[in-house]
């Protein structure tokens, strides 16, 4: 009995004093913590965009500050996110108990967080200047602010609070600009359809977006719809009916055109959900613009009436888009005989199975069906893999993929973050030929790793956010080696060839090292497809010509994306003397050695002794 006693006397000590120690931290880290009415208030303006010598970007609005009222919604509208947030939201205190038993339990099993439990009181409490770092005490400064929101407003006031605050994708802040952008109306017409999608898409809206992914949108809008007839909010005819709804094909409501823009908001909601961060608050998004380059890539494309086009400068070091232009947005196209680095020399070099002055045998030639042909029909004979390169034959280049093996040069495109399906594995992958191809954005990036040393990064629009003052995401270096560094000296010294006397050789003038690749794609009846992708060693530009229909164009890669190529790269190079910076040389690192040869040997026997 003493024992019991004593062990009882003990166990009440430690739990009295658990307990204070608990109330005691919890005091601690909630002091001074408040709810701010203002802060629940969507603000005129919630988005602050950066370039990269942080100024203020002007164009960088949000859609406007619009408020509606919870009594002019209609009922279905509010039970769509209700039903799908947060079901017992007119039930509980703040706090869904059950849901937080819940998704621990699920979490456990799954051994990580990923089911959440936060309620619709919970979210809007996010918007006040509380951190946003995953940690107990800002935790229970939630919990705190939540008592106090749930003590001060009505049900009906927060939930009104909520949907005039929330984020919905495509810089719409609130469900009236939703409503506006995505189905042109107010949010007090919208039909059951209607806010089902409006309500799916506060769950990711960059993946439900109808204009990025109409599929997903619509099997995300019929969960919502399964969930308000679970709750009793819905009957079948009424559910079947908003099933068969069409969704939105595109906004009415148009935005500036910035496509440079479009991106830094698309990134800023892929890292919203990649790092676990609330988009509301007071947001600021640094970037890596460079508006004077911004304005000469628009004003340059702009002069192409009559055609599509695209142009890209990504900074070598930091892996920012410092520029980014396009009247077709990240479309995939093929990307013709700039994919020849790529797929064929710098993997059969790396693979120690050519070098530059290999010579190649430029022939007509049948393999096993299929005959590829140079452009113009010319066939030149014996040539060296330098020439090969910067004339784009299109046989030798062939012949080195077929000799390299297509899985083996797949694989060093999937390093590079260029996936290629089953069906495009064949040897007409040489010279472009692809069912689906890459968007400018991805050959841009993948070229940078002959400047980058062989080492390939991915490309970004934002450099930092912060929310309501703290950071939430801040890039960092993460480099995959693709090629040794004597491999992407010796393509980007190739290339430099290219760019004096080959098929790029509009750029010669330029007074620096300059590396370049053009493309062209198409069909023997006609053109669809042109392009320029060139480097030195800070930089790599990227200009792209065609049509949105694929129909046809009069340009070849040397042409106008040339020439569009050289007009950037002298915008550049001066805005590095404004700056009292220079373009370096290509570093030749000291694995890389000369060798001088018998060119009477070379010629006729083609051996290098």
């Amino acid at each position: 009995m003493k024992v019991f006693k004593l062990l009882f006397s003990i166990f009440f000590t430690v739990f009295g004093v658990g307990f204070i120690a608990s109330g005691a931290f919890y005091l601690f880290a909630t002091r001074g913590v408040t709810l701010v009415d203002e802060k629940l208030i969507l603000p005129e303006k919630t988005t602050f965009v950066y370039d990269t010598f942080f100024e203020p970007i002007s164009t960088a609005t949000t859609q406007g500050k619009e408020i509606v009222y919870i009594d002019d919604l209609n009922e279905k509208t509010i039970f769509a996110f209700v039903d799908t947030e947060d079901k017992r939201f007119f039930s509980h205190e703040g706090f869904d108990v059950r849901r937080i038993v819940k998704a621990a339990w699920n979490n456990l099993k799954a051994g990580s967080f990923k089911e959440g439990a936060s309620t619709i009181s919970q979210q809007l409490v996010k918007n006040t200047p509380l951190s946003q770092e995953k940690t107990l005490k800002r935790k229970l400064q939630e919990f705190k602010l939540t008592k106090q929101l749930e003590r001060r407003y009505t049900k009906k006031q927060i939930l009104e609070k909520y949907l005039n605050s929330i984020y919905f994708g495509h810089r719409c802040f609130g469900i009236e600009a939703a409503a506006q952008f995505y189905f042109g109306k107010s949010a007090k017409n919208l039909t059951v359809s209607e806010s089902a999608v409006l309500a799916g898409l506060v769950k990711s809206p960059n993946n439900f977006s109808p204009f990025k992914n109409a599929e997903k949108c619509k099997k995300r809008r019929n969960t919502v719809l399964k969930l308000m007839q679970d709750n009793g909010h819905l009957t079948q005819s009424e559910a079947d009916e908003a099933k068969a709804q069409s969704l939105p094909s595109e906004p009415f409501i148009t935005q500036d055109n910035s496509a440079y823009l479009h991106h830094v908001f698309d990134e800023m909601e892929k890292l919203s959900e990649k790092y676990s961060f609330t988009v509301g608050g007071k947001i600021e998004i640094f970037t890596y613009l460079d508006p004077e380059l911004q304005k000469a890539a628009e004003n340059l494309i702009a002069e192409h009436n009559g055609v599509d086009g695209s142009a890209i400068v990504l900074d070598v070091k930091t892996h920012g888009f410092k520029a980014f232009v396009s009247t077709v947005g990240d479309v995939k196209r093929s990307p013709g005989s700039t994919i020849k680095p790529l797929v064929a020399y710098a993997p059969a070099i790396e693979e120690n199975l050519l070098s530059p002055a290999t010579q190649i045998l430029d022939e007509k030639t049948n393999f096993n069906g299929y005959a590829p042909e140079n452009y113009g029909g010319e066939y030149l004979g014996y040539v060296s893999a330098r020439t090969a390169i910067s004339k784009s034959l299109n046989v030798p280049a062939v012949k080195i993929l077929n000799g390299l093996g297509i899985e083996k040069a797949t694989n060093y495109l999937e390093k590079m973050q260029l996936n290629v399906s089953e069906t495009d594995k064949h040897l007409a992958l040489a010279l472009g030929g692809m069912q689906d191809g890459f968007s400018l954005k991805e050959l841009v990036t993948a070229y940078a790793v002959f400047p980058n040393g062989g080492n390939y990064e991915q490309g970004n629009f934002i450099d930092e956010i912060k929310i309501n003052g703290a950071t939430v995401y801040k890039k960092q270096s993460k480099k995959q080696r693709v090629f040794g560094a004597d491999t992407a000296y010796l393509i980007s010294d190739t290339l430099k060839t290219a760019a004096k006397t080959g098929t790029a050789k509009k750029l010669r003038e330029l007074p620096f090292d300059i590396a370049a690749k053009t493309g062209t794609a198409g069909s023997k009846t006609k053109t669809t497809d042109t392009y320029t992708l060139s480097f030195t060693s800070r930089d790599v530009v990227g200009v792209w010509f065609g049509k949105a229909d694929h129909s046809a164009i009069s340009y070849t890669g040397g042409g106008e994306p040339c020439n569009v190529s050289l007009k950037l790269h002298k915008r550049i190079s001066d805005l590095y003397d404004e700056r009292n910076e220079r373009i370096e040389n290509f570093y030749k690192p000291k694995t890389v050695t000369s060798l001088e040869i018998d060119k009477i040997e070379y010629s006729t026997t083609r051996n290098i002794v």
